[in-house]
């Protein structure tokens, strides 16, 4: 079943200096359609050590558990105001909510970071977008509302979120995590999940809950909470580093197999492509999509189409960027990813990814692309997960 919510976000706008650019070399002439997948901003912790002096919700998290912080609110209407700005040649000087489609996954945070790229994004700059004229409403000519969609129930979603029960992925994830390569890697971390376990009361015996705790210590540690009682500084930092190698090699792993990469990635990627088709059939009517979603999507994402980085995790806001362009000579149709893992503050222009199963191109021919991901889709996902088993056996 799926739903719409509407979102308001108040924001203040400042202005783009498109003449300014900070990705010079950027060519948006042939563009015909971008895509934009990316990871919610900042947020509070989802769990708390037992020993953890920050736990107090009320005290230390005002924003709610797990949800989106002033910083992240900040990052992701930053990120917008720049994709504006380098973008601004191709979505023209509308600023119309109609030329964009919005989904988001069902969690708090991932719906209100969307909300604030948008605020960025798209500002009222046209009268016929200012919904305060002629009222008492001070804010209509700096933010307006935009739909959002999402799917209920979220343990159900397969575009925006990766968390339905799937036996098989179980079970290859499974096998993954049995490897000698991973055993090894556990046994010359045990020191280190022996010693982050005494101190903060965790049980950490694995990538999985080393994972879980580099997640929590670094939220606490980027907004000056420190372990004080604890550790001195340096060493809550040292053993922050430590822990991340953990969580890198969690997303080596995780999506290691094709067919958890399918049953994962294969629902986002065939809703980009049929978005893509929409312009090939000369039936889109959009010029930006945008899914908001989490760090294991774009993990999972990334795998499917063989362009993961390697050795990073998707940081707050991370944005995976697909621009559909079209050749001015040949009016050949290409596909081009960029990734940007530093979003907000500062922002460095996005890199390109070569493409694993085109060549390792950057620019892939469009029926190059769409050949080498339609393994990807799948019809049932409930059958798949089932029937695979016996497949696989």
């Amino acid at each position: 079943m799926k739903t719409i919510a509407i979102c308001l976000v108040i924001v203040c706008f400042v202005t783009a200096e498109n003449g300014n650019k900070k990705w010079p070399n950027h060519d948006i002439s042939t563009l015909k359609l971008l895509q934009l997948v990316h990871r919610h901003a900042d947020r509070s912790p989802l769990s708390f050590a037992p020993k953890d002096p920050y736990k107090d919700i009320t005290k230390y998290w005002g924003q709610g558990f797990g949800e989106l912080t002033n910083k992240g609110k900040y990052r992701m209407y930053k990120w917008g105001q720049w994709i504006r700005e380098e973008y601004n040649d191709y979505f023209g000087d509308k600023y119309s909510p109609r030329e964009v489609y919005v989904r988001s996954s069902l969690t708090e945070r991932c719906i209100e970071s969307t909300s604030s790229l948008l605020a960025g994004a798209y500002p009222p700059n046209q009268k016929a977008w200012q919904w305060n004229i002629g009222s008492d409403a001070p804010l209509g000519n700096v933010w307006q509302p935009f739909p959002i969609e999402t799917f209920m129930p979220h343990s159900a979603d397969l575009v925006c979120n990766e968390e339905k029960h799937c036996p098989i992925v179980d079970k290859e994830r499974s096998k993954i995590y049995e490897r000698t390569e991973v055993k090894q890697f556990v046994e010359k971390n045990k020191e280190l999940y022996r010693n982050v376990s005494q101190a903060t009361g965790w049980s950490i015996k694995d990538i999985g809950s080393a994972s879980a705790a580099h997640d929590e210590l670094y939220i606490e540690y980027d907004v000056n909470y420190v372990w004080n009682k604890t550790w001195t500084k340096d060493e809550e930092k040292r053993y922050i580093s430590q822990l991340l190698q953990s969580h890198a090699m969690q997303y080596q792993l995780d999506w290691d197999s094709p067919i958890i990469k399918r049953l994962r990635g294969g629902g986002l990627v065939k809703e980009l492509n049929n978005n893509f088709q929409k312009v090939m059939d000369n039936k889109n009517n959009k010029k930006l999509y945008i899914y908001s979603t989490h760090d294991s999507v774009l993990g999972a994402v990334m795998n499917a189409l063989n362009i993961w980085t390697g050795g990073q995790i998707p940081t707050f806001g991370s944005t995976i960027l697909f621009e559909l362009h079209q050749k001015n000579d040949t009016k050949d149709y290409f596909v081009r990813v960029l990734y940007q893992n530093q979003t907000g503050f500062n922002t460095d222009p996005p890199h390109h990814l070569q493409w694993g199963d085109c060549k390792s191109q950057y620019d892939c021919p469009y029926n190059d692309y769409i050949e080498s991901t339609k393994h990807l889709h799948y019809s049932d996902f409930d059958h798949e997960c089932k029937q695979s088993i016996d497949i696989i056996e």
